[in-house]
């Protein structure tokens, strides 16, 4: 099988082949993620619409609709073409329909149309997409998708700048006490935010201030049950 094709076109190189220790599997599926600024309200990822950079570029080199899903986290730092992300979207692939076109084990024989004639028979043979290394990085599988494919959980990014669910509900809490002055004050942190210290404040009754640096690195915080590994790291580090 020639790839210098594949290698012209697609700008991604085949030599390597794709670590599978890398990829998350679960009872007989891929997990996926697929980054955009598109806020996709109807469960799908679909292949007709380019959401991203990186479908517009790669679109151009072959005029077929399909979709990319990084199979590692915060595979779009090592994309050159670059992805957007407020959105992360996790899909799921079932293993035995993702072909792996760099070790082409059904030696499948390209024609006149390279992309084409290689779609063509992966398709005939049941296969919805296909599965190969990014920009010749080793460490970084991609699959990219001939067929619309559901999504299995929704992120955005939250008012902490991380990723949080997209349509949860985010309530501020009480993570635990603290006395300050003789006076007993509850420790809440802020819904949407990073569970840190730095994104806590004090509460007693109406009564609000500022949870100061001083406050949780030097003052002992009696964290709830549920929440001490959470916060723990925090205090070791003075977050």
């Amino acid at each position: 099988m020639d790839l210098r094709y594949f290698d012209h076109f697609l700008f991604e190189s085949l030599s390597v082949k794709v670590d599978r220790s890398l990829l998350t599997i679960e009872d007989g599926k891929i997990l996926t993620y697929h980054y955009s600024n598109v806020d996709v309200k109807d469960g799908m990822i679909k292949i007709g619409k380019s959401s991203n950079k990186h479908s517009k570029g790669e679109f151009k080199t072959w005029g077929r609709s399909r979709s990319f899903f990084y199979c590692v986290r915060g595979g779009f730092k090592k994309d050159r073409i670059g992805s957007s992300h407020k959105y992360t979207y996790q899909c799921l692939f079932d293993m035995d329909k993702v072909y792996d076109i760099n070790r082409n084990p059904m030696n499948f024989k390209p024609g006149d149309y390279f992309f084409e004639s290689m779609y063509q028979q992966s398709r005939d043979k049941g296969f919805t997409s296909w599965i190969y290394n990014l920009a010749q990085d080793p460490n970084n599988p991609i699959i990219v998708s001939f067929v619309d494919v559901p999504i299995h959980r929704s992120f955005k990014i939250g008012k902490g700048g991380f990723p949080v669910e997209k349509d949860a509900i985010f309530k501020d809490q009480k993570i635990g006490s603290i006395t300050l002055d003789s006076e007993r004050w509850d420790v809440m942190q802020q819904g949407e935010y990073l569970r840190s210290f730095r994104n806590c404040y004090l509460k007693r009754g109406k009564e609000r201030k500022n949870f100061s640096s001083f406050d949780y690195l030097f003052k002992k915080v009696e964290v709830l049950p549920e929440f001490e590994k959470d916060y723990q790291l925090g205090r070791q580090l003075g977050r």
